[in-house]
C-alpha cells in the first residue's frame, strides 16, 4: 500500500503520458487515490459533486476525523468542482430554510434557489388577488396562445398590460429595464471601460439625452461621440467620425476632438497628418545635417588660417 505523498509517473501505473502522479487523501471521506501531481485540490470527484449540489452527504468512516465544510469557511472552485476554478466561495447558509450551500460573496444571495424563488413570487402576487382582474382569453385580444390573461397594470407607470397568471404584479418591459439597468444592477462597475482598442465606452441609461446613439443590445456608445454630441446640443449620425488631434484615444478632452463630416474624410485627414510628419522629420533631418555642413565649413577655414600662418 502506498503511502501519502508517494510519487510515480504515469508509465509505472500503467497509464499514458508524461505526468506524475501523487497518492493523496481525500479530506472529506479519507479515500486514498493517485492524483496527478499539478492538480491543487485533494477532494475527490464523489465529494466535490456533493459540496457542489449543496449537501454533505458523505459517509466517514469510524474512528477517523471528518473535515468537512464549516459555516464560513471560504474555499477555491477548483476545490469544490464549479467552472470558476479561480473564484472564492463561502458556505454559508440560506436564511429562510438554513440550508447550507456554497455561495459566490460578490453575488448577494442570501436565499437559496427554492427560496428565493418562493420570495419572489409572493412579491409579485402580494398586492393583487387574481379574482378581482378582468379574464380574457388570447383570441379575444386578437393575440395567439391559450392561457388566459389578466388585465393587470405596471406598479410604476401604471401601463395597461394583458398578461398570463405567472406575470402579474410584476413591471412592464420598459420600467423592468429601467430598474435593471445602471445603479440598481448589483454587478454595476460605473459603467466606464476601455476596449482592446483604446478607445473608452460609456454606458447610457434609457433615459439619457442620447441613448439612440447607444449600441441596441449594449446600450454603450465611445465617449468621444458622446461628448461631441453634448458640444452640439444632437445626437451624431452614424457616417459622422470625431477624431483625436493628438493620436490619444483616451483623451476625450473637448479641445482634442474634432467633427468630421465622413469616414473619408477622416481617412483623407489622417494621411494629410502622417505626410506632414513626414516632412517634419525630413526637415528635421536636413537641418541637423546643415548644422554639421556649418561646422566643418567652420573647421575648414580654421585649418586653412593655421596652415598660412605657418
Amino acid at each position: 500500500m502506498p503511502h501519502v505523498g508517494e510519487i510515480k509517473t504515469a508509465k509505472e501505473l500503467g497509464r499514458r503520458g508524461t505526468y506524475k502522479f501523487e497518492w493523496r487523501r481525500c479530506p472529506v471521506c479519507w479515500k486514498e487515490r493517485y492524483v496527478r501531481q499539478e492538480c491543487k485540490g485533494s477532494i475527490c470527484q464523489k465529494c466535490a459533486c456533493g459540496m457542489s449540489q449543496g449537501h454533505r452527504g458523505v459517509v466517514v468512516p469510524e474512528g477517523k476525523k471528518r473535515c468537512g465544510a464549516f459555516i464560513g469557511e471560504v474555499v477555491h472552485g477548483r476545490d469544490i468542482g464549479k467552472l470558476n476554478k479561480s473564484t472564492k466561495f463561502v458556505w454559508q447558509p440560506c436564511k429562510e430554510c438554513g440550508k447550507p450551500r456554497w455561495v459566490d460573496p460578490s453575488a448577494n444571495r442570501e436565499l437559496c434557489g427554492v427560496c428565493g424563488r418562493k420570495a419572489s413570487a409572493k412579491t409579485r402576487h402580494a398586492s393583487v388577488r387574481l379574482k378581482d382582474l378582468e379574464m380574457r382569453h388570447p383570441s379575444e385580444l386578437g393575440l395567439k396562445g391559450t392561457h388566459m390573461l389578466y388585465k393587470d397594470h405596471c406598479p410604476d407607470c401604471d401601463k395597461v398590460l394583458w398578461r398570463t397568471k405567472c406575470k402579474v404584479g410584476g413591471r412592464c418591459p420598459a420600467c423592468l429595464i429601467k430598474w435593471s439597468w445602471g445603479e440598481n444592477h448589483p454587478r454595476w462597475k460605473g459603467g466606464r471601460r476601455i476596449t482592446t482598442g483604446g478607445y473608452v465606452f460609456v454606458t447610457l441609461s434609457p433615459d439619457h439625452q442620447f441613448f439612440c446613439m447607444a449600441h441596441p443590445s449594449q446600450h454603450t456608445v465611445q465617449e468621444h461621440r458622446v461628448v461631441m454630441a453634448e458640444k452640439l446640443g444632437r445626437p451624431l449620425e452614424a457616417w459622422e467620425v470625431v477624431h483625436h488631434k493628438n493620436g490619444k484615444k483616451t483623451d476625450n478632452r473637448l479641445e482634442n476632438l474634432m467633427l468630421l463630416p465622413s469616414n473619408a474624410e477622416h481617412t483623407a485627414y489622417i494621411r494629410m497628418e502622417q505626410h506632414i510628419k513626414k516632412l517634419e522629420g525630413v526637415i528635421a533631418a536636413l537641418q541637423k545635417r546643415v548644422i554639421l555642413l556649418e561646422a566643418e565649413n567652420v573647421a575648414f577655414i580654421h585649418d586653412e588660417e593655421t596652415r598660412r600662418l605657418w
